[in-house]
């Protein structure tokens, strides 16, 4: 919608508020709003007053979905919404079996608890405020748990103790839900720097991939624990050079150096076109999986640095 800029006085423009949202927010003349300067962009906000931003989900034939198809397929449904920045979500469904994977699917939406339920049906609101503050808190923690996630699995693998691989899988669940959190905070209320919104959206997904990546590692060569199967050393030089180029990009995204900035770039050539593609050619192939979740991190993490900019 369009509104008219209004003089008053000598230096002041007014503009008129659109009444549906006045009605919607319940504000008064002489009470005070939020306003916000993102760019040229004005955000105002009626703190206090705005109604939840409700959505309703409907799961019907739940018996024959739950049958035929993935439950993940359903939940993707509820993770989107939540990531969109909705309040409250109500779920209706005809098979009470779907209470059970709610209740299991709430671990990865912080912030979010089950406040009302009944036999076809159940509610899921916000009830934790979670300020600016808590994102830049949350983001850092996802970076050093991701971390923490690459070099614990390849002291495993160097090791040879891949039943620590699968405890390690864990991780993967509390990485999505730090991003999932860290997307919804985007989506309401956009990045301080608000022209960086959309970059920093597309790295928070890129540090989902590199952990979906990292747990791929560890529930395939946890599998094979009781094997007696022994990872080459080139394989390993090449997981231990994935490991430092996370780290390394961590330390650029907290503080630039455009010099070191280069040396990411030129590394991440050198271990793919130097390692990787050596090793498709010449290990054996019980290790071929391990190499492609590798190349996949490495290409992830050169596109992560697309979000590093000097302040």
């Amino acid at each position: 919608m369009k509104r008219k800029i209004i003089k008053q006085g000598h230096n002041a423009l007014t503009l008129t508020l659109p009444a549906d949202w006045i009605k919607k927010t319940g504000i008064k003349a002489g009470q005070e709003i939020e306003v916000k300067q993102k760019g040229n962009t004005l955000l105002i906000e009626a703190e206090g007053n705005n109604e939840p931003n409700r959505k309703v989900i409907e799961v019907k034939n739940a018996s024959q979905y739950l049958q035929h198809y993935p439950r993940n397929i359903f939940f993707r449904s509820i993770d989107v919404n939540y990531r969109l920045g909705y309040d409250e979500l109500k779920l209706t469904f005809d098979d009470p079996r779907i209470m059970d994977f709610i209740e299991e699917e709430l671990e990865f939406f912080l912030g979010f608890e089950i406040i009302e339920h009944g036999e076809n049906y159940c509610i899921l609101r916000s009830v934790a405020s979670s300020p600016d503050v808590e994102f830049d808190k949350i983001l850092r923690r996802t970076f050093l748990m991701l971390i923490s996630m690459l070099e614990e699995s390849y002291d495993a693998v160097k090791k040879g103790e891949f039943d620590r691989l699968n405890s390690l899988r864990k991780m993967e669940k509390l990485n999505n839900r730090f991003t999932n959190f860290c997307e919804r905070q985007l989506n309401q209320k956009g990045y301080k720097d608000y022209r960086k919104t959309a970059v920093i959206y597309a790295m928070i997904t890129l540090l989902e991939h590199i952990a979906d990546s990292c747990s791929g590692i560890c529930l395939y060569l946890g599998d094979l624990k009781d094997k007696g199967v022994k990872i080459s050393n080139k394989t390993l030089k090449f997981y231990e050079s994935t490991v430092n180029m996370m780290k390394s990009f961590y330390e650029l995204f907290y503080k630039f150096d455009r010099a070191k900035l280069c040396e990411l770039i030129s590394y991440r050539h050198h271990i793919i076109d130097n390692q990787m593609l050596r090793l498709f050619e010449t290990q054996p192939k019980k290790e071929m999986v391990l190499i492609h979740h590798l190349g996949k991190m490495v290409m992830d993490m050169y596109h992560l640095a697309e979000a590093l900019e000097e302040p």
